[in-house]
């Protein structure tokens, strides 16, 4: 039971990531903050 409970938990943060990453690029996109340091970050 303890095992399910850690994939399911790890298995969201996985899906969560990217959805992380399109906030802060949204963020970013709206207050014309993106720079040459921030597009690689986003580009990975």
């Amino acid at each position: 039971m303890i095992t399910a409970i850690i994939s399911v938990t790890v298995s969201n943060i996985v899906l969560m990531f990217p959805v992380g990453l399109l906030y802060s690029f949204t963020e970013d996109y709206l207050n014309k903050d993106i720079t040459a340091d921030k597009t690689r970050f986003y580009s990975q």
